[in-house]
């Protein structure tokens, strides 16, 4: 079981950065996440897929209501079974994402999103603190496709996204990236 304060800073992208121009790697995993959302917070139900060997795991996340210091979030392996029972639950409130998580100093993560939210790139990088978080500078490779923060914007987090079953409910944030020709309703897309 792994207990945190999640303290992050994530970003809308117009692509993903050119990883072999700044000789970066990545490992790449499949992600199925549901949301089961409370008045106190939020139980997230995740599917990672690792491709290559299809090997699969299984996360229960809960998440406190969000305060200035961040999320408290615990989150513990489970097994299929009890994901299954849970499933039912939160299926309507679903994010289908491609994750890459770039290896290295820093724990850059890129979800490439699917379904109603395909096209969006959204990147995302945790913090020890606070301050540490206020007073990081982009990396060039960043920099290069950024479009827009969205830290602190609850409208854009996936529990958020999730809950949304047509394009014309996103943030507008969301919405102009992604663009006109992209609106149609999840169960068109699934």
């Amino acid at each position: 079981m792994k207990i945190h304060r999640e303290i992050e800073r994530r970003f809308i992208l117009s692509k993903l950065p050119n990883f072999t121009k700044y000789n970066l790697t990545t490992i790449e995993i499949e992600i199925k996440q549901n949301y089961l959302i409370t008045t106190n917070g939020t139980l997230r139900l995740r599917k990672v897929t690792h491709p290559g060997n299809n090997f699969q795991e299984h996360w229960l996340c809960t998440k406190s209501k969000k305060t200035r210091m961040g999320v408290k979030e615990v989150e513990h392996k489970t097994d299929p079974n009890t994901y299954e029972m849970i499933y039912p639950l939160c299926k309507h409130n679903e994010i289908i994402k491609t994750r890459m998580t770039l290896l290295g100093k820093e724990t850059w993560e890129f979800d490439i999103f699917k379904k109603m939210l395909n096209g969006l790139i959204v990147a995302e990088l945790e913090f020890h603190s606070v301050p540490e978080s206020k007073s990081y500078k982009l990396p060039e490779f960043i920099n290069e496709v950024l479009v827009e923060e969205i830290t602190g914007y609850e409208s854009c987090s996936n529990r958020n996204l999730s809950t949304c079953t047509t394009l014309e409910e996103l943030p507008d944030v969301i919405t102009n990236r992604l663009g006109k020709n992209n609106r149609r309703t999840r169960s068109n897309n699934e």
